[in-house]
């Protein structure tokens, strides 16, 4: 009974805050832009400035047929290297590129020179339209008729298809993969808002004393499980609308891509007119390209694997939060709770690029990793159910010990003030 009503109060007084409302609304927008921006300030801070590129070409051969990429053009030179090396420090090259005689029997190599550290992109740009001028060349002078050299230089698409359960389907690794990483933010960045408010409550009420009173009514264990249960189903009530949206927004998906990209610009080697006349899901299929349908079970175990994530976490959060008297003081002992944490999003990359690896497999085995990456390989992929299944039995076993571990550290640390404990005594705490 006074758990419930720790659990009730500790919900109802959350839910109708502005800043839950406020979380709830715009969480979504906010991990949407997290992820999206990186991809969108490509074009939005596209670096306009075109870079000119010195070329020491004896022959002229090759720098004839160099078809530079935007933003770069090349200047055949008879100038020494030191008036070049000059000129790069003024500014006026990028860099200089060197093509040897021998690069075109196969026996030299180019170099380029630059005084840039970065700009790896446009260094690999500038290799493959040095790699296609060789090449033309070397068409040129074996004879071959334009027809010939066309066809050589036409490239071979590879159009992807996803087996399913269903049968077949365009694939949609590219979209999916968006997916997995929002989820896996999602849960990230969740499990750390939501177990800090464990943390920051269970200090409010040292600090101010007032927890001296509630225990003389409650347990201590009662009034840990009350507001861990508590902040915890305003997380899954939080999560359950974030998935009901997330089902919107990827049932409507075609019609909101739409918006932003033409389905022309997706099939380059059709009609102008044709292309027009298509859908976002033809001309997506056309391109090799496919709307992902997701199913309800996505949500549902992103629901799940929150909910366990956040109890354990949680209870590491009020832990830390019993044994200290003021938040700065809980930087000492908040490496062990963020160290797993930080491990699974390192990992995150991993596992997106091969969920169904053993990397990934044993990664989400793992109950401190597996709320973020357990999720990610189910939105990527078709993971069997029973390894869904052991992966969230022990994520639960996790849970129950360390809700064993921090009640007894919480019962001690609670009444605790002045000296900071150290590790030392907090293990002490634990085996008393």
């Amino acid at each position: 009974m006074k758990l419930s009503t720790i659990f009730w109060r500790e919900y109802t007084s959350r839910l109708k805050s502005k800043g839950f409302i406020l979380s709830t609304i715009l969480g979504p927008i906010a991990i949407f832009a997290l992820v999206a921006f990186p991809i969108a300030s490509v074009f939005l801070f596209e670096d306009n400035e075109v870079r000119t590129v010195a070329v020491m070409d004896p022959l002229g051969e090759v720098s004839a047929r160099i078809k530079m990429p935007d933003g770069m053009r090349i200047k055949q030179t008879q100038e020494s290297v030191a008036e070049i090396r000059t000129k790069i420090k003024e500014g006026i090259y990028s860099g200089y590129l060197t093509i040897p005689p021998s690069l075109i029997s196969g026996k030299g190599e180019a170099v380029y020179y630059s005084d840039e550290s970065g700009g790896m992109m446009r260094k690999s740009q500038l290799a493959d339209a040095v790699e296609d001028a060789v090449r033309k060349y070397r068409l040129d002078s074996a004879n071959l008729s334009a027809d010939a050299q066309k066809l050589l230089a036409q490239e071979t698409l590879v159009k992807n298809i996803q087996l399913t359960d269903g049968g077949e389907q365009a694939d949609a690794t590219g979209i999916m993969f968006g997916i997995g990483l929002m989820m896996g933010m999602s849960i990230y960045m969740s499990v750390l808002i939501y177990g800090s408010l464990v943390m920051r409550s269970v200090m409010e009420e040292k600090v101010s004393r007032i927890v001296e009173v509630i225990i003389s009514c409650v347990k201590p264990f009662e009034l840990m499980m009350g507001k861990i249960l508590g902040i915890g189903a305003l997380g899954v009530t939080q999560m359950a609308i974030w998935s009901v949206f997330g089902m919107v927004i990827t049932s409507l998906l075609g019609v909101i891509l739409a918006m932003f990209i033409s389905p022309a610009d997706l099939v380059q080697n059709l009609p102008a007119q044709q292309a027009s006349q298509l859908t976002m899901e033809q001309a997506m299929a056309k391109s090799g390209m496919g709307l992902p349908s997701l199913p309800p079970s996505i949500f549902f175990w992103f629901i799940l694997f929150f909910a366990g994530g956040y109890f354990l976490y949680s209870a590491m959060f009020a832990a830390v939060g019993s044994v200290v008297d003021q938040e700065s003081d809980a930087q000492q002992f908040m490496l062990p709770v963020m160290l797993p944490i930080i491990i699974s999003v390192m990992l995150l990359q991993f596992v997106l690029e091969n969920p169904s690896g053993n990397l990934a497999f044993w990664a989400s085995m793992i109950p401190f990793c597996s709320p973020i990456l357990m999720v990610v390989r189910v939105a990527m992929s078709s993971v069997p159910l029973w390894e869904i299944l052991l992966s969230f039995g022990l994520l639960v076993a996790a849970f129950v010990g360390m809700v064993w571990v921090a009640a007894r550290i919480y019962r001690i640390g609670i009444l605790s003030y002045g000296k900071k404990p150290t590790f030392g005594e907090i293990l002490k705490w634990v085996r008393y």
